[in-house]
């Protein structure tokens, strides 16, 4: 045993040390799409100081340009960099104070929005003011990060040396000092588009940053928000009469200004007062794209007047309406400005990695890069493009080819946002209804009745299947553009669920050939699929149903919750059996089974084969005879190996196969474990770091499993030591990289080096208690769990005559009877001397502990005749198939405990696994009833059989 635990240790440290290696050498950040960035170099920006106009505004979308409408807009997209800009994401509708307030500390300040009524009101601000709520607002950043201050934008540009003008109650609030106070030069902006454009050029030339709130439109602009609105007023005066309270109350349903400091001071938004952020953006009605085309031209009138040589940054910050949507984003030279020239392009960043998307909090680093200033703590990335090699105009095709692939980028990721919900509550329910109705179509009574028929039960496989292989399939029909159907939801559910039967149609049919057949044809090829998306930028799982959602903002790359689930359950499960077969160095032989294949009779009679391997035309033969009784002359009871007489297994230790076998099995588990955990953990592909912690342990204990290697808890605490160091080494190299480069995993090691580990851990427990009482996904635990344990779990179970120990016989039904002279504790424990009132034979009280176990006892009893009546699994399948079900459910029981999104993931996990399972146990009992029946019997023993298992049917 020795030799194994001494090759199992020097592959754990080739692990760590692969592992430590790859996270090295993704240290060097990569520039937003491989393409250079538009920053240039701190020399340069020394020496020739740009002039900036950033223009802050909303409702603009690609899918509604106009170049009729705004021709220097469309020039300007065509001139610069153009890009999809995903807004604050909040749990509510955010209002464009949002967006202003994470430009000001260079983060977001809250994740449930700040705005302290269900429509989004313009504050009254004046120069050298103090400006409405800022002491609510730094309260609520206060309490989402320590690091980070509201006033961190303009304090950075102080140090820089940037001369600012604010324009706009947008402008303020980004402009203002830590103190929340309006910059003394804040300018209000007029009403009418002439004037504001004149102003605007009066301050780039005078300037070096002009930040201007050219959003003339709100969200009290929304029908859904008036009705919003006018339910906040009545729960709030409700809620001022129980409380007794005088607070004031305006006609306009803004509550009055709060004092400057303390976040309860500002009123509380009633719970269900605020629409649900369920409207579907992409098909925007009429009246909602007038209030973006008053936005659009007012922007237009403000770039016929911008001076050469000025840099502009136009962000749409938000939607008008309810929903979230994609808005748009353009940067782009006026003439030539100093330093290095924007290129043309698709705009991408660090944060997001996908081309042609950047996020809100991408902004502020952008811009002070162009001034070469230090970011401080800001989070984000600067956005960079890939430059084009030759120009484009906005009459030409490259610039209508950008413009479309934006719009559908942004249809894309509203479809998905609005409708990924209701597919996995479909899916979901699905699987619970497949579980509950397998529970009862699997036991005796309706199983003869209904599902021993073939064709019925093939059916029932077929439909499980296709639950199991829905992930897959949404995958597929993710890389065409279902969202561009008239009916898009129609052509995702359709498109999913007829491909999902297609392929469980194949993976039924390679269970001809392999009882694993169609739970591994499903499993690994889902795995596989993830992975290397994964490791290719992750392109077809963004805005899919297992992936993740670009407008949530959770996730821009990598592999998200859903995903890992999935790929950790196939790949363990495949490795299992990749690891089994390499080790046995052969195939498992049916033939050589331990148990004859007419079972069940004959598996729960007490009956064993006895091989007759004495050289003869007709080849070995099978003789029943009862267990416990010895083979003579040339005969000898096969094992559960598939070898003679108990002994060890052909070319090597008992329980273990060859000794170079077994080492090529650990060797190339352990290097297909290391790629998928590479792929999943590394920065630069999955960027999952709970990944890390739950997978490596499985795969260790999967290895352990391979090698007959016996646990031990100095074992259990080495691969927990070697887990937590890979991970903590992995976390911390992203964190060496700079810090708009960094990963959450370098994020991670950020928060904690200032002090906000505690904060973080509370968000992801909370987040993680929340799903496992509102999510779904806990009932399809719950049903497969309740149907494994009852009539699947003999899949996995020892064959009875593996449990016979010396000196005991076999039993019916399985399980093995003490020989005379064993204890009488074991009679106890079997219930046999207990009475039905817990007292034993001799007038005194059982014990507590024994009258459990023998209600156990009668509970398993009663599991065995209501489900377990298939035949064995074969030998070459439920061993790995044990192994692999063990190191999953290590994996994702440490993933429900370490991740936020908790039970989603052994959710999961279920969906793709239990159907194959379920297909499995419908194959064995179909196969041992056919087998039974279709064989002549041969011997009194084979009719005594039988006769059991009718009775038992019966």
């Amino acid at each position: 045993m020795r030799r194994p635990v001494g090759r199992l240790a020097a592959l754990l440290s080739l692990l760590l040390g692969c592992l430590v290696f790859s996270g090295f050498a993704s240290l060097s950040p990569a520039r937003g799409d491989g393409g250079a960035s538009s920053s240039p170099s701190r020399k340069g920006k020394a020496a020739a100081k740009p002039r900036v106009v950033l223009v802050l505004t909303g409702g603009l979308r690609w899918d509604q340009l106009d170049q009729t409408i705004a021709p220097n807009l469309a020039r300007l997209g065509a001139s610069g960099t153009m890009a999809n800009l995903v807004p604050v994401s909040t749990t509510r509708p955010a209002c464009p104070v949002d967006t202003w307030l994470a430009m000001s500390a260079g983060r977001q300040i809250s994740s449930g929005g700040v705005a302290s009524t269900p429509t989004c009101t313009q504050p009254l601000v004046a120069a050298g003011a103090p400006l409405p709520e800022w002491g609510r607002y730094r309260a609520a950043l206060a309490q989402t990060s320590k690091r980070s201050h509201l006033g961190q934008f303009a304090e950075l540009a102080s140090k820089a040396g940037i001369s600012t003008h604010g324009i706009g109650n947008g402008a303020a609030y980004a402009l203002a000092g830590p103190s929340g106070v309006a910059p003394a030069n804040y300018t209000a902006a007029p009403g009418a588009d002439e004037e504001l454009s004149n102003l605007v050029s009066a301050s780039a030339s005078s300037h070096d940053l002009t930040v201007v709130d050219a959003d003339t439109e709100s969200y009290a602009s929304d029908e859904e928000r008036k009705l919003a609105r006018s339910l906040y007023q009545q729960e709030r005066l409700k809620e001022e009469r129980k409380a007794k309270s005088p607070g004031a109350w305006r006609s306009d349903g803004a509550s009055d200004p709060a004092p400057t400091s303390g976040a309860s001071a500002s009123p509380t938004v009633p719970n269900g007062t605020i629409p649900p952020d369920t409207v579907d953006g992409s098909d925007s009605q009429p009246g909602r794209r007038i209030f973006s085309i008053i936005n659009m031209r007012r922007v237009e009138r403000i770039l016929q007047k911008i001076p050469s040589g000025t840099r502009v940054m136009l962000v749409s910050a938000a939607d008008i309406d309810t929903y979230t949507y994609m808005q748009m984003y353009v940067a782009a030279d006026v003439g030539k400005a100093p330093g290095a020239p924007i290129p043309m392009g698709l705009a991408s960043s660090d944060s997001v990695r996908q081309k042609g998307i950047v996020q809100a909090t991408d902004v502020v680093p952008t811009v002070l890069s162009w001034f070469g200033a230090d970011r401080g703590a800001v989070t984000g990335s600067v956005i960079g493009s890939r430059p084009n090699t030759s120009a484009c105009s906005s009459s030409q095709a490259c610039y209508t080819e950008r413009v479309d692939a934006l719009a559908d980028q942004a249809r894309h990721s509203g479809k998905m946002r609005t409708l990924r919900g209701p597919f996995i509550r479909q899916l979901t329910t699905a699987s619970i209804v497949f579980f509950l109705v397998s529970l009862a179509l699997t036991a005796m009574p309706l199983y003869r009745r209904v599902l021993r028929h073939r064709s019925l039960s093939l059916l029932w496989s077929w439909l499980g299947l296709t639950i199991a292989a829905v992930p897959l399939a949404s995958l597929v029909v993710n890389v065409f553009p279902w969202w561009m159907a008239s009916n898009a939801r129609l052509a995702l559910f359709a498109g999913c669920w007829a491909t999902a039967g297609a392929l469980a149609a194949l993976a039924l049919a390679t269970g001809r050939f392999w009882a694993a057949g169609p739970l591994l044809s499903l499993a690994v090829p889902t795995a596989a699929f993830i992975a290397l998306d994964a490791a290719t930028g992750s392109h077809i799982m963004a805005d899919s149903v297992v992936g993740f959602n670009l407008l949530t903002a959770a996730r821009f790359y990598g592999v998200g919750n859903e995903a890992y689930a999935l790929l950790a359950a196939g790949t363990l499960l495949g490795l299992a059996f990749l690891g089994e077969r390499i080790r046995l160095g052969r195939p498992a032989e049916p033939a050589r089974e331990a148990v004859s294949t007419r079972e069940p009779a004959l598996a729960h009679s007490g009956v064993a084969v006895r091989r007759n391997l004495s050289a003869g035309s007709g080849g070995p033969t099978d003789r029943m005879v009862p267990h416990g009784s010895a083979p003579s002359g040339a005969e000898e009871a096969t094992t559960t190996d598939g070898t003679a007489g108990g002994g060890p297994p052909a070319g090597g230790a008992p329980g273990a196969g060859r000794p170079s076998r077994t080492g090529v099995a650990l060797v190339t588990i352990a290097l297909i474990g290391l790629a998928v955990a590479g792929v999943d953990a590394l920065p630069s592909m999955g960027a999952d770091f709970g990944g890390v912690l739950s997978f490596l342990p499985a795969l260790f204990l999967l290895m352990i499993l391979v090698a007959r290697i016996r646990l031990s808890v100095s074992r259990i605490l080495t691969i927990g030591g070697i887990t937590v160091a890979a991970a903590a080494a992995i976390a911390v190299l992203d964190w060496m990289r700079p810090a708009e480069s960094r990963t959450h995993l370098g994020k991670f090691v950020q928060s904690i080096s200032d002090g906000e580990l505690a904060e973080v851990l509370g968000r992801k427990l909370g987040t993680n208690v929340r799903l496992l009482f509102n999510s779904t996904h806990r009932w399809v635990v719950l049903a497969g769990l309740v149907l494994f344990v009852c009539a699947l779990v003999d899949l996995i179970r020892a064959r009875p005559e593996e449990r016979v120990g010396p000196g005991e016989t076999a039993m019916p039904g399985g399980g093995a009877k003490p020989a005379a002279g064993a204890s009488r504790e074991a009679g106890l424990l079997e219930g046999d001397r207990s009475r039905k009132d817990g007292r034993s034979e001799g007038g005194g009280s059982a014990p507590g502990g024994v009258r459990g176990l023998a209600a156990l006892s009668r509970c398993r009893a009663f599991m065995r005749r209501t489900w377990g009546f298939t035949a064995p699994v074969d030998e070459g399948v439920r061993v790995p198939l044990r192994m692999g079900l063990l190191s999953a459910g290590l994996c994702l029981l440490l993933a429900f405990a370490l991740n936020d999104s908790g039970i989603v993931l052994p959710g999961m996990a279920v969906i793709l696994v239990m159907p194959g399972l379920v297909a499995l146990w419908l194959r064995q009992a179909l196969k041992a009833r056919e087998e039974a029946d279709s064989r002549p019997l041969r011997s009194d023993s084979d009719r005594q059989a039988l006769d059991v298992r009718k009775e038992a049917e019966e």
